[in-house]
């Protein structure tokens, strides 16, 4: 092997200067002859993914459409639109089996942005990460992709705003990973279907991408058809539009607008709706930056299947702060007013429990309400007939909570159910009841998820 000469470089000179400069050029312009796409040529499309390369996104969101709710004056129609702003690095730091389909199986993403406004039968609401809530990890573990900040638990809108967005991850499965030429139709895999309409289960689809035009620099492909899937229980159909560039000297998907029209039937934890977004992604590849370093990549935690429950946990607190709860992404909010808080229990789509949450009349300092004085006013719940009491005990809590609970079996509106209840006091005064719901054959598949979720709140809430 030639080694480069210290000191004053030598120029090239006589014939044999000439014939190194000779093959230098030709073998230049034959290997840009083979990067470069011949029109009506077979070309191939595929990205070049690597362990260490670092992506820059920008993304757009612009939807409007309507949930219908079911009231007792009938069916009620509720405009809804949103627009949200991403805008992250990415670094990818392992591939998995499947990049160019389901995406590499761990990333770890920094947002300088992620901010939406959602406005929903009138009513506006603004959501954005806070500053402790930057980083994150996307990683695949038992066949499912988890979001997650190695800084703590999220709040519920900064895991919409990132677990919920549009899976830039899996965008690679738009091309074909084979030659193509223009016209000629491939079919999308059905993974990359199930992520990027954000399905939780695929039932079927027919989306085809068409390479439209061709030049030097860039493929330019559309992807049409129709999808129908199942997200948080409920079945949603998709009709999908999207076009997309192909850029050859990078390899990469630069750019991508994706239309989608959906109608959702109601879910356990969501009305039905008719909705329609379009996304805007821009996407180039970058330089580490410093958010993204070899020194950032090494404090971040381990890749494992188990991701530590806190981590992978959302924080919530009333707005009145007589109680804060730290609890799993599947119990998810359905409502929430002044006086009562209600979260229903979803296992990858099955709705499993019921859980209403009801700050109570606060006792006097160092005192609660007595475990007689409980029963009595959990029997008086309304559409609530108790036929037999099945354990009440008292839990040991921390923090000086006072935790007492009573199950029971019986009607509620003449449907056989079984409820929870729980008692959590505080030594201060302050109290809340907590009631869960379930049919009796799903007492077993709630298992001690009601515990944990009592052992998450915390009363009155933490001052900030």
């Amino acid at each position: 092997m030639l080694k480069a000469r210290q000191g004053k470089p030598t120029p090239i000179t006589g014939l044999g200067g000439f014939a190194l400069m000779a093959v230098v050029l030709l073998v230049g312009l034959v290997g840009s002859a083979q990067d470069t796409p011949v029109p009506n040529q077979p070309t191939l499309l595929l990205e070049d993914l690597a362990v260490d390369h670092v992506f820059e996104v920008d993304l757009k969101l612009d939807l409007k459409g309507e949930l219908r709710l079911n009231t007792p004056k009938g069916m009620e129609k509720l405009p809804t639109e949103a627009k949200g702003h991403h805008h992250y690095s990415e670094r990818l730091l392992t591939l998995g089996e499947t990049p160019h389909s389901t995406g590499p199986s761990r990333v770890a993403r920094y947002y300088d942005k992620a901010q939406a406004t959602v406005i929903a039968a009138g009513e506006k609401t603004e959501r954005s990460l806070r500053d402790t809530r930057r980083i994150f990890l996307i990683q695949r573990a038992r066949e499912e992709l988890l979001t997650f900040s190695p800084e703590g638990p999220l709040t519920r809108s900064e895991q919409e705003l990132t677990t919920d967005q549009f899976d830039t991850l899996a965008v690679s499965g738009l091309l074909p990973g084979s030659k193509q030429k223009p016209g000629d139709p491939w079919k999308i895999p059905n993974a990359t279907v199930q992520l990027l309409c954000h399905f939780e289960g695929l039932i079927e689809h027919d989306l085809k991408g068409t390479m439209e035009k061709l030049t030097a620099e860039k493929a330019h492909f559309r992807v049409m058809g129709k999808a129908s899937g199942i997200d948080q229980g409920a079945q949603v159909k998709a009709v999908v539009e999207a076009t997309g560039i192909f850029d050859f000297p990078s390899k990469t998907i630069t750019e991508l607008i994706w239309k989608q029209t959906e109608e959702r039937d109601a879910g356990p934890v969501n009305p039905s709706g008719t909705l329609s977004s379009t996304l805007t992604l821009n996407r180039k590849r970058t330089k580490t930056p410093a958010t993204l370093s070899d020194k950032v990549i090494e404090e971040l935690p381990p890749e494992k299947d188990e991701i530590p429950p806190h981590l992978f946990a959302i924080e919530h607190k009333d707005s009145k702060g007589r109680y804060e709860l730290v609890h799993g992404r599947n119990w998810q909010i359905v409502a929430e007013t002044a006086d009562h808080m209600v979260l229903r229990l979803l296992d990858r789509g099955d709705f499993i429990a019921q859980c209403v949450v009801t700050p109570w009349d606060k006792a006097p300092k160092g005192k609660h309400m007595a475990p007689e004085d409980f029963r009595v006013a959990m029997n008086k719940t309304p559409g609530w007939r108790q036929e037999k009491e099945l354990l009440a005990d008292e839990i040991p809590g921390t923090e000086g909570r006072y935790i007492y609970r009573i199950a029971a079996q019986g009607k509620m509106d003449e449907s056989e159910v079984v409820q929870h209840f729980y008692l959590v006091a505080a030594t201060t005064g302050e109290q809340v009841v907590v009631t869960f719901t379930m049919t009796p054959r799903l007492v077993e598949k709630l298992g001690a998820r009601d515990l944990n979720l009592i052992g998450g709140m915390l009363v009155p809430a933490m001052t900030p």
